[in-house]
């Protein structure tokens, strides 16, 4: 008994340290960004570009590496998405140039995307159906510990030695992960092997491109053309994968499945709204307030602290009632937050704190349960697929949600020479509330899962 409990142990330090950077590295970059951006000369669009490039690639190599791990070996790929996620962090750490840091952290997102799409099935896959609300929560928790001590490294390290420790101090976690490596088992295929939809992945990558080039340069007739091309190649995606023999993603899957359908829009909208937050609130907060960098950290490590700390119950407790009930509640204190983001000029300190506070705690109720709900709507030999899935619509909502933010600022540049001004982060807030309401109603509606499919 003891020797299974401390391998279980090894187990989630071993697939948490690697689930670990991607946040961690998120994190501190949304409060390092306007230190690097003074270093290396970037405006506004640039910056943000360093965080979408991430998220593009990422989002595009998630299905494939999901098909990848239950057609193949899911141990096999996750490994060689650490090492490829450690080389690109030590390239990040010594770029002297724009453009060479946005290619390494797109490199670092086609590493994350390897990691991230194997890592949920090799954990669910290793638990018990009443302990599986319980391990998603523990490993939430190590994803919302690398928001937390990536909010605190961004301002600490950026103020006292130099943003490239951001990336220095990934080096050894990702080490960590490796040296433990050995002790993953390879879960058995579910899936008989067949062969990769080319034709689905390039028309699915592109079209994705496309789509989020043309909104973070909205403003000219070029993203225009960008944005119609990429949508009507997503038709043609979404038409291709229906007559597919081999899709990469079974899309009647959504229509046949409510709660796994609705379970991923909730999760989708709740992203388009929640991510880009701290990176806009660490601008306002040291563009406009003018607080300095290791001061925003501080401020902004208050929301991934309750995250980390909630999400292990929350996930326990949608073991125990049905997890649309502790999502929709998590979901509803978020939009509380947003609203009290109308004061924010008249009390910063005050209403970022209690904001942020808010938010923590509504996503900590949130993200495990709904992870459960989504594994537990569906049967064991598409687990891969479901978690595949589950990280390709939350990666997507990140980017679409940056894309966002560079779509309202790139909108204002031309009239405008700050960097960055209240009303356009206000305009920003309220797009946040209004994805965040669609996403409550998403979550009422889902359903119950059976749980004797747990």
């Amino acid at each position: 008994m003891r020797l299974f409990i401390n391998k279980k142990t090894v187990l989630l330090i071993t697939i948490g340290s690697a689930a670990f950077l991607t946040p961690f590295s998120i994190a501190s970059l949304n409060v390092a960004l306007p230190s690097i951006s003074k270093d290396l000369s970037m405006n506004t669009v640039l910056m943000s570009l360093v965080l979408t490039s991430f998220l593009l690639v990422s989002s595009i190599f998630l299905l494939p590496f999901g098909y990848a791990g239950d057609n193949y070996s899911k141990k096999t790929i996750f490994i060689v998405g650490v090492c490829i996620f450690t080389f690109a962090s030590f390239i990040s750490a010594i770029s002297q140039t724009s453009t060479l840091l946005i290619i390494a952290r797109s490199l670092c997102g086609f590493g994350s995307a390897m990691i991230l799409s194997n890592a949920m099935p090799i954990l669910v896959e290793s638990s018990t159906g009443n302990e599986k609300g319980k391990m998603l929560g523990v490993y939430s928790a190590f994803i919302y510990a690398g928001l937390t001590l990536g909010a605190f490294a961004g301002g600490y390290l950026t103020q006292v030695l130099s943003w490239r420790w951001i990336f220095f101090i990934i080096l050894p976690i990702g080490l960590i992960s490796l040296i433990l490596s050995p002790v993953l088992s390879q879960p058995p295929r579910q899936l008989q092997r067949s062969r990769f939809d080319i034709i689905g992945f390039i028309l699915y990558a592109i079209s994705l491109f496309l789509i989020i080039c043309g909104l973070s340069t909205v403003g000219n007739m070029e993203s225009a053309i960008l944005l119609a091309i990429g949508f009507l190649l997503f038709i043609g995606f979404v038409i291709e994968q229906l007559n597919s023999e081999n899709p990469l993603i079974d899309l009647k899957i959504f229509v046949k499945n409510r709660t796994f359908s609705l379970s991923m829009l909730s999760a989708f909208t709740l992203y388009i709204s929640t991510f880009s937050f701290p990176f806009v609130l660490s601008l306002y907060l040291q563009f406009i307030e003018k607080f300095n960098v290791e001061t925003t950290g501080l401020i902004l490590i208050v929301q991934p602290i309750l995250m980390s700390v909630i999400s292990p119950f929350s996930g326990r407790l949608s073991d125990k009632i049905q997890p649309r009930i502790v999502t929709s509640l998590g979901i509803f204190v978020i939009v509380i937050s947003f609203s009290l983001v109308h004061y924010l000029k008249q009390l910063p300190l005050t209403i970022s704190i209690i904001t942020l506070s808010l938010l923590g705690m509504g996503f900590g109720m949130f993200s495990s349960p709904n992870a459960n709900a989504i594994m537990g709507s569906v049967d064991r030999a598409i687990y891969g697929v479901a978690s595949a899935t589950l990280s390709t619509i939350r990666t997507i909502g990140q980017t679409m949600s940056m894309a966002l933010v560079a779509l309202i600022f790139s909108s204002s540049m031309s009239y405008r020479k700050t960097i960055v001004s209240v009303h356009d982060i206000s305009i920003i807030f309220l797009v946040s509330l209004v994805f965040a309401l669609i996403s409550l109603i998403f979550s009422l509606l889902r359903g119950n899962i059976h749980r004797e499919r747990a």
